[in-house]
């Protein structure tokens, strides 16, 4: 007669497995002091070898909840120089870590989220050593040596894919089938990096040609100088909640200095005041009313204007380094299209896009034919009012009308 075997032999069976599963190499040491220069250096080595083994088998993660973003890549260069440090020397920065740390400070002048690449762990080992003047302490820490090591080499590949080919992911219609990354070419850059000490030439060769991308990188100094982290009160829309619409709606005029107080309520006209002044600051139409359009502009911080830019950026990088000799540029935002030819634009037009909830669909496509002024039909609700004459339409503050009847080939805009 066959026994089975009792369950607690099996849960144990299974326990042993899972945690067989999870371990999957040694944790790194957390803190590992050195008493020599020399031993500083051995264990620097063997740091580095044990951090990247352990986050081969653990997603990348080198221990202390640091997690790289190509440990393979990191793992591959490397073991190609027997995993000596790669930014340091005998317990000493080179100059290129100097250079490489403050480029990721101030990533942002890329359309880059300094975040993304260790800058917050980067800042603080770097701060510890700069403390440690006794060199007895966390400058004799090798553990802390290797992770630094580690974290500028990831940041450094991350920087180059982010600049090269942006953070968009690749789709069947704005799929670039002319720019390519590979190891080699990363290896290339952190080699010409490491020999000439200028990342802002070797970061700058990756990017976009496009003059579109240009212009915005140009003018991005400039806006990040101004820009102000603060957040200020969100504002509801008014058909949500009208109570909570006029608390936080005067909270923001007062938060942006419109209002003298959000303690007190305020009057319909100090309201109106308020919002014109903010309207006309931001030279958006004055009328004292916070509709949609204003009610956007209120919730838009600077934050926010910083991830559409750096959106925009990336959508360029999703392009061809190497546009058609002839193409149509559809400029949403700008309202308008373009008729390019080489480097001249041979035809601009002006366009009408759809509202956020039925919007305008992206398409790349070739185009084989085109349809020039189609027969539109004029809205019922709109024929109305032209039908009572032009005075009606002026009354009505109407944006589209015609002097001489209903004839849609002579409207202007009013």
């Amino acid at each position: 007669m066959q026994r089975n075997p009792p369950l607690s032999s099996i849960l144990l069976l299974v326990f042993a497995i899972g945690l067989s599963a999870c371990n999957n190499g040694e944790k790194p040491v957390e803190k590992d002091i050195a008493v020599t220069p020399e031993d500083l250096s051995k264990k620097t080595i063997a740091n580095i070898k044990d951090e990247l083994e352990f986050a081969a088998g653990n997603k990348g993660d080198i221990g202390d909840s640091i997690f790289l973003y190509n440990a393979e890549l990191v793992n591959s260069l490397y073991s190609k120089q027997e995993f000596r440090p790669m930014w340091s020397e005998n317990a000493i920065w080179k100059p290129s870590t100097d250079s490489l740390a403050a480029f990721i400070a101030a990533s942002k002048l890329f359309g880059l989220f300094p975040q993304d690449y260790h800058s917050d762990l980067i800042m603080q080992i770097r701060d510890r050593f700069s403390k440690d003047t006794t060199n007895k302490t966390d400058r004799k820490d090798a553990a802390l040596w290797s992770r630094m090591d580690i974290m500028l080499t990831d940041a450094f590949i991350h920087m180059v894919k982010d600049v090269k080919l942006g953070r968009l992911p690749n789709d069947s219609v704005s799929l670039r089938k002319d720019s390519v990354i590979t190891n080699d070419t990363y290896e290339a850059r952190l080699n010409e990096f490491r020999q000439n000490n200028n990342i802002s030439q070797v970061m700058s060769s990756l990017e976009p040609r496009h003059e579109g991308y240009r212009n915005i990188r140009s003018s991005l100094a400039g806006f990040l100088e101004h820009a102000s982290g603060k957040v200020y009160t969100r504002v509801p829309a008014m058909k949500e909640n009208p109570a909570a619409f006029r608390v936080a709606l005067q909270k923001r005029l007062f938060e942006g200095g419109y209002l003298a107080t959000d303690t007190i309520p305020a009057d319909s006209t100090m309201i109106a005041d308020a919002v014109k002044a903010f309207q006309k600051e931001l030279g958006i139409a004055v009328d004292g009313q916070a509709g949609s359009g204003t009610l956007r502009m209120l919730n838009l911080t600077d934050h926010d204007r910083f991830v559409s830019i750096a959106i925009t950026m990336d959508r360029y990088k999703l392009l061809p380094e190497t546009m058609p000799d002839r193409y149509i540029w559809v400029n949403l935002p700008g309202y308008y299209m373009q008729l390019r030819q080489g480097d001249s634009v041979a035809l601009y037009s002006k366009i009408v896009c759809g509202k956020p909830l039925t919007r305008t669909p992206l398409l790349t496509s070739a185009i084989s034919d085109l349809v020039t002024y189609p027969q539109w039909t004029i809205p019922t609700h709109t024929d109305q009012y032209y039908c009572k004459g032009y005075y009606t339409c002026c009354q009505k503050k109407s944006r589209l009308f015609c002097q001489e009847g209903l004839q849609p080939d002579r409207w202007q805009r009013g």
